[in-house]
């Protein structure tokens, strides 16, 4: 018989909206209510249906308060490939943690450790962690899925910055990093991850670096090219075209949150999905050491 793994119960108050998926996310369970009606949910259950309610909450002020779509039959499919993108990543992180703690022995009775196994440590309990326990490699600092929703992030980005301040890192100023991760020829539209490292840390162990990776949604659907590019299509459907879009995400994307929030809720080429940050150790030099050379 199977053995059964003990589960970690927390309250839901105790869970940041932006905390790191738990690092034994199969046994974590969070509570909510009072002794008398208190009711429990798998970590997994309940991350699924935050996903699907912050959709749904998405696509209702953006279609009807920001006009961010006007047919309904597109608006099901943006629906449904937003609703894949998230889902995907969140199983990917949830397939992924487990092996950190098979990589590295950890105090079992570090409070940190127990705390990013429930999914409740902050940042900077999951960057002392992986700075006291490097053979853990790599650890996920914070994330939240904001669908549509560029200004939600703010408080998460304040306190991994603020975090990262306060534990020595030194910031980089480096250039973005691009790919496509799933692509719907008949919309046509593509979700495309981001990736910067943001900060670095020399530590005995190595150098410590911090990325920051978001997800995009880039519509080349009638609507959208009459809004922003008549050629998005066209680029969407050839791969080559695709380092364009890159090039034109990355030319917005300084000056994304100097923007009114009617006009970024109502773009229509090109929105936000989710963002988060990891840290990890690199064996090549660091960005400081290359920039001394």
């Amino acid at each position: 018989m199977k053995e059964k793994r003990p589960q970690h119960p927390i309250s839901r108050k105790e869970r940041s909206e932006y905390g790191a998926v738990p690092l034994e996310p199969w046994t974590a369970v969070e509570e909510e209510g009072g002794l008398l009606r208190k009711k429990r949910q798998t970590y997994l259950a309940a991350s699924v249906l935050r996903i699907n309610g912050r959709i749904d909450a998405a696509m209702d002020t953006a279609v009807n308060q920001y006009g961010w779509v006007g047919s309904p039959d597109l608006s099901r499919e943006l629906r449904s490939l937003v609703e894949s993108s998230l889902y995907d990543s969140q199983r990917r992180r949830l397939d992924l943690n487990p092996g950190a703690l098979q990589r590295g022995s950890v105090d079992e009775e570090d409070v940190r450790y127990e705390k990013a196994k429930n999914g409740t440590a902050t940042p900077a309990e999951l960057l002392a962690l992986l700075m006291e326990y490097p053979k853990l490699e790599s650890l996920e600092l914070a994330k939240l899925s904001h669908p549509l929703d560029f200004q939600a992030t703010q408080e998460m980005d304040n306190e991994v910055m603020y975090s990262l301040a306060w534990m020595g890192f030194d910031f980089l100023d480096e250039p973005g990093r691009y790919k496509t991760k799933s692509y719907k020829a008949e919309l046509p539209a593509a979700t495309v991850l981001r990736k910067q490292t943001i900060a670095e840390r020399q530590t005995e162990s190595g150098t410590l670096q911090v990325v920051q990776r978001r997800a995009f949604l880039v519509r080349g659907d009638e609507e959208a090219r009459a809004d922003n590019d008549i050629y998005l299509d066209r680029m969407l459907h050839d791969p080559e075209g695709h380092a364009r879009i890159y090039e034109k995400i990355e030319g917005w994307y300084p000056y994304a949150k100097r923007l009114p929030v009617e006009y970024e809720r109502s773009r229509k080429w090109l929105q936000p999905l989710a963002t988060s940050y990891y840290a990890k150790y690199i064996d090549e030099p660091s960005a400081v050491e290359k920039s001394l050379k």
